[in-house]
């Protein structure tokens, strides 16, 4: 699902990622982990395509995604589900408009509009809350529709950039679990976190990156090890 092969990024005079080497494999869920500036945000960034690596390339479902012309890069997001911190949700829109959203933008029929939205809501339990504007939920209640959005359109990958950083520790274990749930129906989840309490909870493969470097790579049974 992903190869990232020996990348490196560097902004002016300041190594970020140095010789990053990594693979995930289709259905796997993988925890990214390391202090704050150790450089996960910016991996994400480049997963995303939203920057290029300085050197090194990074392969997503067999395609090398820092030789994508810009024109290119909107039709390949349409194949990854990609899940924010800050939710990212468009406020004076309902529930049901923000993810019908996501598949406008893909120009869906409105069949398929229709079909697909209640079936997303109700698997992230927000059906009873199709109606509401998004800026008036809660906080575990938005970052569900951010969800529900980023699967509206049946990636095979979802990546998840800090999804419980706004939220309380309940609600945080709900979004965990509702991706472990998405994962064991076939997507592939990759997941960025500084939450040692989750991570070690999840128990699946865990990375380790510090200083830009990947320090460990613990295949089962990972702990989120200082």
């Amino acid at each position: 699902m992903i190869r990232i092969d020996h990348v490196y990024k560097q902004y002016e005079d300041t190594l970020v990622l140095e010789d990053v080497c990594l693979s995930v494999k289709e259905k796997d869920f993988l925890s990214l982990v390391g202090p704050s500036g150790a450089g996960k945000s910016t991996l994400i960034r480049l997963l995303i395509a939203e920057e290029k690596p300085s050197a090194g390339s990074i392969f997503v479902r067999g395609y090398d995604i820092t030789k994508l012309y810009k024109g290119d890069i909107p039709f390949y997001r349409r194949g990854i589900g990609v899940v924010f911190q800050d939710f990212k949700l468009l406020p004076q829109k309902t529930v049901y408009e923000n993810v019908a959203f996501a598949l406008e933008v893909c120009n869906r029929t409105n069949y398929i509009i229709r079909n697909r939205v209640p079936q997303i809501l109700d698997m992230v339990g927000l059906s009873a809350r199709a109606d509401n504007l998004s800026h008036k939920l809660s906080a575990g209640e938005m970052q569900r529709v951010a969800i529900a959005r980023a699967l509206v359109n049946k990636p095979q990958l979802l990546i998840a950039d800090e999804p419980t950083g706004n939220l309380d520790p309940e609600n945080s274990w709900e979004i965990i679990q509702l991706l472990m749930k998405i994962n064991e129906l076939g997507t592939t989840v990759f997941l960025a976190t500084h939450d040692r309490e989750i991570v070690n909870k999840l128990k699946k493969r865990v990375v380790t990156i510090e200083n830009g470097k990947v320090v460990r790579d613990q295949k089962k049974d990972g702990k989120y090890i200082i």
